[in-house]
C-alpha cells in the first residue's frame, strides 16, 4: 500500500516539476515575441514568466487528474489499445 502511495506522490511531482520547466522554457522563448519585452525590466519579466509557468503546469496536473478521475486509473498503460 504505501509503495503505491510512494510511487503516486514521486508520478505527480515529477508532472509537476516537468510541466513547470517545460513551461518555463516556452514561455522565456517566446516572450521575446511581445513588443513590451525590450523594455521590460527583468525584476517585472522574470516574475511574471514564472506565474505563468506555475499557473500553466497546475493546469497540466489538473487536468491530468481531471481526465484520470473519469478514466478511473491514476496511471495510463503506453501503446496502442488492444
Amino acid at each position: 500500500m504505501e509503495t503505491t502511495r510512494h510511487k503516486t506522490v514521486i508520478f505527480f511531482v515529477t508532472l509537476a516539476v516537468t510541466a513547470f520547466f517545460t513551461n518555463f522554457c516556452w514561455e522565456s522563448l517566446h516572450g521575446l515575441l511581445y513588443k513590451a519585452h525590450p523594455g521590460m525590466p527583468a525584476s517585472v519579466y522574470v516574475p511574471m514568466i514564472l506565474s505563468m509557468a506555475v499557473m500553466d503546469s497546475l493546469g497540466i496536473t489538473v487536468l491530468y487528474c481531471f481526465t484520470a478521475f473519469f478514466a478511473h486509473r491514476w496511471f495510463w498503460e503506453l501503446g496502442l489499445l488492444k
